[in-house]
């Protein structure tokens, strides 16, 4: 069998046995990415900011005098929702920094830095700043502060980049979350798992069908134990 058959073979395999064809929702839709909070504090932001522009500015040169120490915790979510708003405000390498920075400043609150991380990554969700959402996500991975929800939108960033392979490391790496004890959450878990098939499906590979074949004998284990609560 020549690749091109082999790999049409694998890809038919895929909706035949993994992508069931009766599920209409679709990874690139963004309604289950769970934005509604972010999108609130936005509009928030925006009716008490006469001049995002001017407001955003002064809080940089308060960073550029003083660093992150001089920082509050809601000026690091204005100036992430202030470039989110506004393209002139889209300063990629100062954002990335003060999230940075916040995230490792030891003294801030760590639900704060979660909610830091989620909205730099809907930033460069927005903006397709895939290079810059990776260096973010692997310092909240390495720190354990990586939520599901900020997961969701990383994965859906790398994904529509087409950076497949990324896609399924990232699942691979927190895996275990998915299976932990607490089935509470497996109708959030059919989501990661979905993606994880469609980036395998896309990479098409024996190794990506043998992945994908693993995965989704994970899945039918965690649906058996669900059913056993």
């Amino acid at each position: 069998m020549n690749c091109i058959s082999k790999l049409q073979s694998h890809r038919f395999l895929f909706r035949r046995c993994l992508l069931q064809p009766s599920q209409t929702r679709t990874i690139f839709d963004e309604s289950y990415l769970n934005l509604e909070g972010l999108q609130s504090r936005q509009k928030e932001f925006l009716a008490s900011c006469n001049d995002v522009k001017a407001h955003f500015e002064n809080i940089q040169r308060n960073f550029q005098r003083g660093g992150i120490e001089v920082m509050t915790q809601n000026q690091v979510y204005d100036s992430i929702t202030s470039a989110t708003e506004n393209e002139g405000c889209y300063d990629k390498e100062y954002i990335k920094t003060i999230v940075k920075s916040f995230c490792q400043d030891i003294d801030r609150d760590e639900k704060a830095k979660k909610t830091v991380i989620k909205s730099f990554l809907y930033l460069c969700f927005k903006n397709q700043d895939h290079e810059n959402a990776k260096e973010i996500a692997d310092l909240a991975l390495s720190m354990n502060i990586l939520t599901y929800n900020a997961k969701s939108i990383y994965l859906q960033l790398l994904y529509n980049a087409g950076l497949y392979e990324n896609v399924y490391t990232v699942i691979k790496m927190t895996k275990d979350e998915l299976f932990a004890e607490n089935y509470t959450n497996f109708t959030r878990n059919i989501n990661i798992y979905t993606m994880a098939l469609a980036a395998l499906y896309q990479l098409g590979t024996d190794e990506a069908f043998r992945d994908a074949m693993e995965l989704k004998k994970e899945m039918l284990q965690e649906s058996r134990c669900k059913n056993q609560f």
